[in-house]
Order: C-alpha cells, then structure tokens, then sequence
C-alpha cells in the first residue's frame, strides 16, 4: 500500500520534501500559520472525504507545529542564556576594576 500521510511518494523528488520547500520559502511564523491551516483543512474535512486517513494528516500536522515550537521555544532559551553570559570586555573591566583597587 501507498503511503498516503507520513512522507507520501507524490510529495518527494530530488532531495527535498515538499513540505522542507515550503518552510524554506517562508518565515517561521507564516511557516507555523500553514501547519495550523492545513491541520484545521484535514480536521474539518475527515468526516466527509477521507475518513480517518485524514485524521491521521491532521495529526501529522499538529505534531510538525508542536515539533516547530519547541524548537522556537529552545532556541529562545539559547538567545537568553547567552544574553545573560558576561562578554570579553565584562572580564576585562573586572580586571580593571580589581588593578585599581
């Protein structure tokens, strides 16, 4: 059987998926608004199309986006714990101030 949700044939040529062109294409957050869109299209339209292989979409969404946070949400914390790291010139100040006294 075909695969139809996870990594369908018709959606990969080349090196890339579809889906890792279109992330390129955009920014992060109209990236994350697609992936909720598409989740919302899948969820709306399972009962009268594709039954529970659209369900299964749907979650293949959610869980692309939850994938998308958490690496926002890390990322965040890497930028904060390097703000609060001292620079060279906080050391070299310290110094200073240390020779001074």
């Amino acid at each position: 059987m075909t695969e139809t949700v996870n990594h369908p044939d018709h959606y990969n040529h080349g090196d890339m998926e579809a889906i890792d062109l279109i992330k390129a294409a955009m920014t992060a957050e109209r990236f994350k608004g697609f992936l909720e869109g598409n989740n919302l299209k899948y969820l709306i339209r399972y009962r009268y199309k594709n039954g529970v292989e659209d369900l299964k979409k749907a979650d293949w969404y959610l869980k692309r986006l939850i994938d998308e946070e958490d690496t926002d949400e890390r990322l965040d914390e890497v930028k904060l714990e390097d703000a609060s790291m001292p620079s060279i010139i906080d050391f070299e100040e310290a110094e200073l101030n240390d020779e001074r006294r």
